[in-house]
């Protein structure tokens, strides 16, 4: 949000859109930026970290491999959260609004998927539960991931 935190004060958006850059490019430097700067932080921790166990002894085949997948997984991750973020702020253009939209925005796809199978795990149950389960109730909900 601080790269974007400009587009909030008048006299900041009147200079930057005086600068002779057009927005696209101003957008995509900004959004590049904040991708790279977490990126770059987390790789140096990574390489610490890795740097760390292997001075303590661990082979770097242990650990290594399933630190760099974990990096990748982390930054896709990193992504989509500030790509929804950047949506937020961009649609909604007031601080308190954005971080409300942000809310809405990544609750809706884990919402829009758990919840229905949920409700028809719920309402397809019969009402006599088994005596092996005793704390269920017909009114309780059965938990969105089933145990294993």
């Amino acid at each position: 949000m601080s790269s974007f935190a400009y587009l909030h004060s008048k006299k900041k958006v009147d200079f930057y859109h005086s600068l002779p850059v057009r927005r696209e490019t101003l957008f995509a430097v900004s959004f590049v930026n904040g991708i790279l700067i977490m990126a770059a932080v987390y790789l140096v921790n990574l390489l610490i970290a890795m740097a760390v166990m292997a001075a303590n002894g661990m082979s770097p085949g242990m650990f290594v491999g399933a630190g760099f997948k974990a990096f990748g997984f982390h930054m896709v991750y990193y992504l989509l959260m500030y790509a929804t973020t950047v949506l937020a702020m961009m649609l909604t253009g007031n601080v308190i609004l954005g971080i409300l939209m942000n809310v809405i925005l990544n609750a809706w796809g884990p919402w829009r998927f758990c919840w229905p199978a949920a409700a028809l795990h719920r309402f397809s149950e019969p009402i006599t539960m088994p005596a092996k389960t005793p704390w269920r109730t017909p009114y309780s909900m059965p938990p969105l991931w089933p145990s294993i």
